[in-house]
């Protein structure tokens, strides 16, 4: 099973890529090889989302709990176009703000 799961954004390369690790290698900090997740990407920054006071309160680094969402913008190339998209990530088993 999946125990550690770390991502990085290449600039130069414009390329997202994605390192996991067991829980056995997540305690060795020890990652499997890296693999490409996207191609194109011209920008891409993740946001962290933790209850405070009954509402969502966003913060540029996550605070050493997980979050209750993560929010991530992202900016791709399409032919010669740039195009924005923002997803969040929904995280129920998140302990913040309890």
């Amino acid at each position: 099973q999946i125990g550690r799961v770390r991502y990085f954004f290449d600039q130069a390369k414009k390329q997202v890529l994605r390192q996991q690790a067991d829980y056995g290698q997540a305690t060795k900090d020890r990652w499997q090889p890296t693999s490409v997740v996207a191609r194109g990407i011209e920008q891409l920054s993740f946001k962290y989302l933790y209850r405070e006071n009954n509402r969502l309160v966003e913060r540029l680094r996550a605070q050493g709990v997980m979050p209750a969402m993560v929010r991530v913008d992202i900016a791709y190339q399409v032919d010669r176009e740039v195009r924005r998209m923002t997803r969040f990530i929904d995280i129920p088993v998140s302990l913040s703000g309890l």
